[in-house]
């Protein structure tokens, strides 16, 4: 189920493996009446309901603002309706999975990082096999991706093979070391870490970037000694000596691929570094193109109205999540993104053995805004947060 509903890849047109989880799940809930009532009272309460008119009002500010501006532009609108539909089948999941296994969020973290884990090694085995990479793209339309990338991106079953999912990964690496690694530092759970590694080698650096903050949220909160923490770089040399071994003597092939193609994608910044180049790389360099698109004071007021240009690309050629935001509906339309992304978390940050999860979460996501959409937009961030909130609300809510 929560595969299903996190990855939501691509079936039939329209149809995705979201709203395959929703009808799977709606189904058991509709035959005696206190599953029914169970369903109807989990998607009347106050969390759920306000962020269904969360989502509504921001449908609302977005006609409004395509409106007088005269822009008539509803291409974020289309997307929020889509978010809308996506909540409501994540709201009917939770409340299978609740009545049916009476989960926590101690468990639905658990199974995500699983999740995570499995995606990893579906992008390992695709990466090799390119007859598997190819009946994947059905899945994910990452057909452009898997060539342009040479067969390093798009070889994951998720609608979202680049962005979002290097995103994802970045927030289950801080879930991985605050259920795993905080108090056990081992073979076992650093090969875990491992495992998450090398799936977001082909997913996106970004996910790195959620690594990075991952260990400085181990090193600051875990209550290990600093010779115990620090034996987690041990544990990771050996990994990498173990596995470049095994993969020399038994994959010469995909050594070759792998030095070729894989870590000069994933590591160019390192390997720039090393050519005397910086640490900068194409995608940094776009970045700091789009950077240079400013809105002016009264923009950034009153926003343009515009979030796509005709030929369906971005509004002044930036994809940066800030000057979107800010182009489309100004200061006013992106406190209320915030606000909508903040009450996604709330229950996360009342639950106080995940408070500092959350901090730290909501922390990375809010730098992720400076390179692309992310804050209240990105469906699979969205996701994750949303079984792990609505989840512990419910908790709390029947423990009352």
């Amino acid at each position: 189920m929560i595969f299903l509903y996190v990855f939501s890849f691509y079936i039939i047109g329209p149809l995705t493996s979201s709203i395959l989880a929703a009808v799977i799940a709606f189904v058991p809930l509709v035959r005696h009446s206190e599953d029914r009532d169970w369903l109807k009272w989990c998607l009347s309460t106050k969390y759920f309901v306000g962020i269904i008119a969360f989502i509504m009002c921001l449908i609302s500010l977005g006609l409004l603002y395509s409106t007088l501006h005269l822009t008539f532009d509803y291409s974020y609108i289309k997307i929020l309706f889509a978010q809308l539909i996506h909540i409501i089948c994540g709201g009917v999941i939770v409340a299978f999975m609740f009545r049916v296994l009476n989960l926590n969020i101690e468990s639905v973290v658990r199974w995500i990082i699983v999740c995570y884990l499995v995606q990893s090694i579906i992008e390992l085995t695709a990466s090799s096999l390119p007859a598997l990479a190819a009946f994947l793209s059905y899945f994910n339309h990452a057909q452009d991706d898997q060539v342009a990338s040479g067969g390093v991106r798009g070889v994951a079953l998720a609608s979202g093979t680049t962005w979002s999912l290097g995103l994802t990964y970045g927030m289950v690496f801080i879930m991985y070391f605050r259920e795993y690694l905080m108090d056990k530092v081992n073979l076992k759970t650093v090969g875990g870490l491992m495992v998450l590694v090398v799936g977001t080698f082909f997913a996106g650096r970004t996910g790195f970037v959620g690594a990075c903050i991952g260990f400085a949220y181990f090193f600051i909160f875990s209550r290990k000694g600093i010779h115990k923490k620090l034996a987690i770089f041990v544990y990771v040399a050996f990994f990498i000596v173990v596995i470049c071994q095994i993969a020399l003597i038994f994959f010469p092939e995909y050594v070759y691929f792998a030095l070729n193609s894989v870590l000069p994608w994933a590591l160019e910044p390192i390997f720039n570094f090393l050519d005397g180049k910086g640490v900068s790389t194409s995608s940094t360099d776009v970045l700091d193109e789009m950077w240079k698109n400013i809105p002016t004071i009264n923009q950034a007021l009153t926003g343009t109205g515009n979030f796509t240009n005709p030929d369906g690309s971005y509004y002044m050629h930036t994809d940066v999540g800030i000057l979107r935001n800010l182009f489309y509906w100004g200061v006013g339309g992106y406190v209320v993104l915030i606000s909508y992304q903040i009450y996604v978390m709330l229950p996360m940050f009342l639950e106080r053995n995940y408070r500092n999860m959350t901090i730290v979460t909501g922390i990375y996501l809010m730098f992720c805004e400076y390179k692309a959409m992310t804050l209240g937009f990105n469906k699979m961030a969205l996701s994750i947060l949303f079984l792990l909130s609505f989840t512990q609300y419910i908790r709390s809510r029947c423990l009352k």
